[in-house]
């Protein structure tokens, strides 16, 4: 008979972690702060998280009367993490927070001149009694790192293999928005001829925009009414029997502003039309090169398609 196998080996669980004493939360705001300025506030890597967590321990076993367990990295991490988003809450109180390690995390992020600039009252040397709670929390919280450990350590190895094959399918996709699936760009008119950008073109279909004879026909339109605008009012001004000076200053005004209204109208319908002329080359050059590709591909399948001629065959007569 065959040996059975041996029963699989029980999954190893990790023991809970011990919460976090008020001596050594300080210890490692201030080994953290020392270990992210000499960095000049970079981001601190696997290995000086460990020297982070050394750090705390020496200086707790340096205190008298504190007995603690030595803390890894990534608790010291997570630590600081909790206490960055427990700082960003109370920062964010409209009173002051009695927050005991308030005023040590403000000094880690803004600097010591800032905080000496600002008024906060004393921090107690102790922490209140408030904090059972959050020690409680920290316990649970704790033994959910310690599992969490090696997920997060599979997680980020596959970032870092998936980051080049997103970055490369990022790459192709931008070319192809860029340059589109056809033989010709997408927007061959704004390519092409782009208007300039003091003129704002018309944005409407080719087939409804105003051809450049109806253009002349509103401007001479324009101009005839605002010559006769101009002698209904000296015919008025002759009426009034005012002076003739004043009524001349103001016809003359009325006048050159007129022809200014018009040169600019004739202006602008100049370059519409210009740049319509534009737009209708763009169009006829793409609709050239759309049909010389389709007659390459034509003539290239074609080419490829088409079997040798037979040599023809030669009938000997007997000699």
């Amino acid at each position: 008979m065959a040996e059975e196998p041996p029963p699989p080996p029980l999954a190893r669980k990790s023991a809970p972690a011990q919460p976090w004493s008020h001596v050594e939360t300080t210890h490692l705001i201030d080994a953290y702060e020392e270990r992210w300025t000499a960095l000049r506030r970079g981001q601190l890597k696997a290995h000086q998280w460990e020297e982070v967590a050394a750090e705390v321990a020496a200086r707790c076993a340096a205190t008298p009367g504190v007995v603690a367990q030595r803390k890894t990295g990534t608790q010291c991490r997570h630590k600081l993490e909790k206490l960055r988003k427990r700082y960003r809450t109370e920062g964010a109180r409209p009173v002051t927070s009695l927050w005991p390690y308030f005023r040590r995390m403000d000094r880690l992020e803004r600097g010591p001149l800032a905080v000496a600039s600002s008024a906060y009252p004393a921090a107690t040397g102790s922490p209140p009694a408030a904090d059972g709670d959050e020690e409680g929390e920290e316990e649970e919280e704790e033994v959910e790192e310690e599992e969490e450990e090696e997920d997060v350590q599979e997680e980020n190895e596959e970032e870092e293999e998936l980051a080049p094959r997103n970055n490369n399918t990022r790459s192709i996709n931008g070319i192809i928005r860029e340059f589109g699936t056809g033989l010709a760009p997408r927007h061959p008119q704004l390519q092409l001829h782009p208007p300039p950008p003091s003129i704002t073109p018309s944005i409407a279909p080719p087939r409804k925009r105003v051809a450049y004879e109806a253009f002349q026909a509103k401007a001479a339109a324009a101009a005839v009414k605002a010559k006769d605008d101009e002698e209904e009012a000296m015919e008025m001004a002759r009426r009034r029997g005012s002076s003739g000076r004043p009524v001349a200053q103001l016809s003359a005004v009325l006048r050159d502003f007129g022809e200014g209204v018009m040169r600019l109208e004739r202006r602008r319908m100049e370059v519409q039309w210009e740049i319509e002329r534009g737009w209708q080359e763009a169009d006829a050059r793409h609709a050239r090169m759309l049909q010389d590709a389709q007659r390459q591909l034509r003539d290239t399948v074609a080419g490829a398609c088409a079997l040798p001629p037979k040599k023809a065959r030669r009938d000997h007569g007997d000699s």
